[in-house]
């Protein structure tokens, strides 16, 4: 293994594999936080998105392979924009509710 490593092209493999990993995470949590911040402040704000929200989370992120492969194509862009938009929804989804049902004390403290 370490020969491969270092000689052979499993170590230009194994970079790939942490760039394809850490890529989608990086790029589908950076514009999230400020999109699930504002819909779990504004409850008017995340009514109004609430049916786009369900729809995207009740549908499992490998349906939409078809859908990034006509977008861009085979290749290494493709696969990191699936698992950014898959991340992308966890991430939303998991703040949105999260500061939605922030209990009133704890943000009350945070602004003295």
């Amino acid at each position: 293994m370490w020969v491969g490593m270092t000689s052979g092209k499993l170590g230009v493999d194994f970079i790939k594999t942490v760039e394809r990993t850490i890529y989608p995470r990086d790029r589908g949590g950076n514009w999230q936080f400020r999109s699930a911040f504002l819909l779990g402040s504004s409850e008017k704000v995340y009514r109004s998105v609430e049916f786009l929200i369900d729809f995207f989370r009740s549908t499992p992120g490998f349906r939409y392979v078809s859908v990034f492969l006509v977008l861009f194509g085979v290749g290494d862009r493709t696969k990191i924009s699936v698992a950014a938009f898959g991340a992308a929804l966890v991430i939303l989804f998991n703040v949105a509710y999260g500061v939605m049902n922030a209990r009133k004390t704890r943000i009350s403290r945070g602004q003295r």
